[in-house]
């Protein structure tokens, strides 16, 4: 038997689930079944093996001013010697509009750092994939203050090129992609105009004009939730790769993944997985999936642990589709959990998100990394990265 195909459907008793949550796990797992039936009838194995990456969640923007702390460099050293031992071999980190950016960051002190974490992951040989987007600042999930207020298209789409120029020229990334979710754009930064696909290519066009690009591959894309129009319209512009995120398992988000895959495969344009997670939703309520309070609400169940037998279904079926497809990198992004879940108390249930998400979960995951456990999830991973290393 293939250790990399997914494990035998179902997920036994539901022990821990709560009662008011049944009901959505069981439509999860029904999806999983789903997604693993059609890896299976569309299976075809690609020349070459993906890139499987990992979100370096530590060094993540919207962290704000604990990115400058001492101990965040610690953590970062750890994680990337853990994620080395898994067999991991890129990293990708996010970088919000406006980080670096001289009015936001007069100092240097967050492109100082940024380039410690560069030379940090070039040192183990690493690739290096930089998410360009912007911070989810004034929100329950980072403690960063941003006016955005009066910002217009046209001025956010000059200060983004600059602040990509910034990446490539300082960070020198083996990628970078600069539009992945057009509406958490419209969300973040309140420009209606990422609606629109139209103006969403426009946006990317006017990104590439004149960008040095310097040997890093740039691309653009959107979520398997998001209209198709956004992929075929970006598949005629000159980015480099399709950027594709899956947190959808639904069936129809599924079929468009494997759209997007064969659209890319008709320009070639290689097609990144740059964020990738099971989205605890069942899309009954159109708002979690486009709105502040909806994300909050799903990532807030991700940290327990009964999640944890769907996740690794998740992860193996995410690998089969990518080694079927010829997805070029995967990027996993809540890899905390392949480390450890938080229990399913009261106390934690209770708590807000920031400190649900930064105090209850990451004093199980620095146990976790100092003593070499992983999750179901995080063992599956290994195993698709390490044969992935053997193909390669």
């Amino acid at each position: 038997m293939d250790n990399n195909q997914p494990q035998k459907k179902g997920t036994g008793p539901l022990k821990g689930v709560p009662d008011e949550l049944v009901p959505l796990y069981q439509t999860l797992s029904n999806w999983l079944d789903q997604f693993q039936q059609t890896n299976q009838e569309r299976e075809s194995p690609a020349d070459t093996a993906p890139i499987f990456g990992a979100h370096l969640l530590a060094a993540d923007s919207n962290r704000g001013k604990v990115l400058l702390s001492p101990l965040t460099k610690v953590a970062v050293r750890l994680l990337l010697r853990r994620f080395d031992r898994m067999g991991v071999s890129g990293i990708t980190i996010v970088i919000g509009y406006p980080t670096l950016l001289p009015h936001y960051d007069p100092a240097g002190r967050y492109l100082a750092f940024y380039k410690w974490v560069a030379k940090a992951v070039r040192q183990r040989g690493m690739k290096l994939l930089v998410e360009h987007n912007v911070l989810f600042a004034n929100s329950v999930f980072s403690p960063v203050k941003c006016d955005f207020s009066g910002l217009t298209f046209e001025a956010f789409a000059e200060e983004q090129q600059r602040m990509a120029q910034l990446v490539i020229d300082a960070l020198q990334p083996d990628y970078l992609t600069i539009l992945h979710e057009p509406q958490t754009f419209t969300v973040l930064a309140g420009l209606d105009e990422f609606r629109s696909p139209e103006l969403a290519t426009h946006y990317v066009e006017s990104m590439l004009s004149g960008l040095r690009r310097k040997g890093t591959k740039v691309g653009a894309g959107a979520g398997n939730w998001d209209s198709p129009e956004y992929f075929t319209r970006l598949a005629k512009t000159t980015v480099d790769y399709l950027s594709l995120h899956i947190y959808n398992v639904s069936p129809s988000g599924i079929e468009r993944a494997y759209a997007v895959a064969e659209l890319g495969r008709s320009v070639a344009k290689p097609v990144v997985l740059t964020e990738s997670w099971l989205f605890k939703s069942d899309g009954t309520d159109a708002a979690a999936e486009t709105s502040l309070s909806g994300w909050e609400a799903g990532f807030r169940r991700d940290v327990f642990r009964y999640w944890e037998p769907l996740d690794r279904r998740f992860i193996e079926n995410l690998g089969c589709y990518a080694n079927s497809c010829g997805v070029e990198y995967v990027s996993p992004f809540w890899t905390d959990y392949f480390f450890s879940y938080v229990q399913n108390r009261a106390k934690a249930r209770e708590l807000p998100y920031f400190n649900l998400i930064n105090k209850a979960v990451l004093f199980p995951v620095a146990r976790a990394l100092v003593f070499g456990s992983l999750t179901q999830p995080g063992r599956a991973y290994e195993r698709l990265c390490r044969s992935s290393a053997r193909e390669n």
